[in-house]
């Protein structure tokens, strides 16, 4: 047993004494805690420098075609700024930009968040769909939030197959809206009939970007606002086809709008285009557009029902992407014929003069997107396009910054071994409009295996199909488009014997493997095959440049990136054929790595 004495309870002063010793140990470990942490490079930062560094932790958006890149939450791992140390922490807290982008979860988040944003601006919510119930979401999260209506500029609402509503939020017998937004996302996936937010006003004088998925047209008529700059319409539903005259003619009245967007909407559509209602002579003018994008993963009528109701100034980059893998979703030659007519009318104006003449039409890109089984000649079965170009091509230019500013023509051709290449007679369709006449930029792009079969694509295609685009001064090529263009850009052509883009200064070749063109093996013999020069496909750029300058048309630059098969021996001497060459090493080997051209069998016998 352990004897223990009687209590004898500690006096007041005794006990002030030793709550004084305590707080002074506590008070030393946490100077002596500081002391450690500051004797680090970091913690001799000046406070300024820590709020731009965590400035760069901020979460940041990029929007791409369908709106705003994330599919989910915002990361905020950020936070553990908050928990390095107390000086780290006191910084963090009083930065009210780290707390801008709130999320609406629970209501003790979104209340610190608007505590510690302070009077920032702007601030952007986001709401991902919960398990709350609505008396919930009005108790705890969007109150606060609607109390802050005129620092949010920016919503973005994402709703599963959910039932979910939002009623109406009174404060005061005021009814409390959101009235100062400047983008507004509406992603809905719902099978029923979804509604808007009650907290959304019907008038938002500063909205300047709307996005929709899967709404329609009646829930997002309020929101067409005349201070709208950019709309994308994903699945616009349309209960009929009475409904598309006003929605035409409400889109008519966006005289500011400069970016459009619609994604496989306006149906039901009849089957055949030539039964697409006409509403007025002129169509919708829409003076300030400047980039028009056209989505179709199914049917093709929607996008021949926008250009037929649409009118736009020239200066515009128009993208057209028709993206269905099944060959029942191919342009046929007519309806190609008709909307490259559609297109060009549009361009130029209407018929009652609208619109004053035109400039070039900045963007124009078509791609034939075809899966295994179907045909593949291109009958320009198919549009697409990335302005300013497709950034599978401009690897090197991933924003796609370089050329942004150039009228442009870029395709691509999916083959397959079943497909047969394309003929001169559909190439030559790629000349009636007048407005691709004007382009300064090609680009070719095609999928296959340029060691069997066909190319996708032939040069006398090309030739007949680019005689009228004399102002290209810039051209690419990748994958199995590399050959045939080279071909087409060396041999003179037609009754005058003219070369092709007579203007190019300038040739990007990208991600090709210069090969021997036939595929040989171990049981390669030369029996009635006369080997020269031109067997080998770094041959043929020699060729093709050495002849071009011979017709007075020598290149400025030639540019051959992350291409495989040739040695610092071939592009020595393609620098000389050439003002500046430019390449970089991915691909590029030192003998005897590169691929070395077969011995003929005489040189054989020759050696024996």
């Amino acid at each position: 047993m352990i004897a223990t004495g009687a209590y004898v309870p500690l006096s007041n002063e005794e006990r002030l004494k030793i709550e004084a010793g305590i707080e002074h140990h506590r008070i030393e470990a946490a100077r002596l805690i500081r002391r450690l942490n500051a004797s680090t490079l970091v913690m001799c930062l000046p406070d300024e420098l820590l709020v731009e560094i965590f400035t760069l932790c901020i979460p940041l958006r990029h929007d791409n075609i369908y709106g705003p890149s994330w599919n989910h939450a915002p990361h905020y791992g950020w936070l553990r700024l908050t928990h390095v140390c107390h000086h780290w922490r006191e910084v963090a807290l009083h930065m009210s930009a780290l707390w801008t982008n709130i999320e609406v979860t629970n209501p003790e988040f979104v209340t610190s968040f608007l505590e510690r944003s302070e009077n920032a601006v702007p601030l952007h919510v986001h709401f991902f769909g919960t398990d709350m119930h609505g008396e919930e979401l009005q108790a705890g999260c969007w109150m606060p939030i609607l109390r802050a209506s005129s620092r949010v500029h920016s919503l973005l609402i994402k709703l599963g197959d959910s039932l979910l509503t939002f009623p109406p939020i009174y404060e005061s017998g005021r009814e409390l809206l959101l009235t100062g937004m400047r983008e507004l996302n509406l992603d809905y996936t719902v099978t029923s009939q979804p509604t808007l937010p009650c907290f959304i006003s019907p008038h938002l004088p500063h909205l300047h970007t709307l996005r929709s998925h899967m709404l329609p047209y009646q829930v997002i008529k309020p929101l067409l606002a005349p201070s709208l700059k950019s709309l994308l319409l994903d699945q616009l539903r349309m209960p009929d086809s009475t409904m598309l005259r006003p929605f035409f003619e409400a889109l008519g009245q966006l005289t500011r709008l400069e970016r459009l967007v619609f994604i496989d909407s306006f149906f039901p559509l009849p089957a055949d285009w030539r039964q697409l209602p006409l509403f007025a002579d002129t169509g919708a003018v829409l003076p300030s557009l400047r980039h028009l994008h056209l989505v179709s993963h199914t049917f093709d009528v929607d996008v021949a029902l926008v250009l037929r109701n649409l009118c736009f100034p020239g200066d515009v980059s128009v993208q057209i992407s028709q993206t269905g893998i099944s060959p029942f979703c191919a342009f046929q030659e007519d309806e190609a014929h008709y909307l490259f007519s559609a297109l060009e009318s549009r361009l130029s104006g209407s018929s009652s003069g609208a619109l004053a003449s035109p400039s070039p039409v900045l963007t124009l890109a078509l791609r034939s997107n075809h899966g295994p089984g179907g045909t593949n000649t291109f009958n320009l079965n198919g549009w697409s396009s990335v302005i300013p170009l497709d950034p599978a091509i401009y690897e090197n230019d991933p924003d796609g910054t370089m050329f942004a500013t150039l009228p442009s023509l870029s395709f691509s051709i999916r083959w397959f071994s079943t497909s047969m290449p394309a003929d001169p007679a559909s190439m030559k369709k790629l000349s009636l409009v007048s407005a691709l006449q004007q382009v300064q930029a090609f680009a070719i792009d095609t999928y296959g295996d340029h060691w069997h079969g066909p190319d996708p694509v032939s040069p006398e295609s090309l030739q007949a199909g680019l005689a009228s685009l004399c102002k290209v001064e810039t051209a690419f090529a990748r994958g199995c488009g590399v050959r045939p263009l080279l071909t087409a850009l060396r041999v003179p052509w037609g009754p005058h014997k003219q070369f092709l883009f007579p203007s190019l200064k300038t040739l990007h070749i990208f991600g090709y493997q210069f090969v021997h063109l036939w595929s040989f093996g171990d049981d390669f013999t030369n029996e009635e095959d006369s080997m020269n020069e031109e067997d080998f496909e770094i041959d043929l750029v020699k060729h093709t440049l050495v002849e071009r300058a011979q017709g007075g048309l020598r290149l400025d630059k030639l540019v051959i990136s992350r291409c495989k098969g040739m040695g610092r021996e071939e592009l020595n001497e393609l620098s000389e054929l050439v003002r500046e060459l430019i390449w970089d090493d991915v691909g590029v080997a030192d003998p005897p790595e590169v691929l070395q051209r077969p011995r003929r069998a005489d040189s054989d016998s020759d050696s024996d």
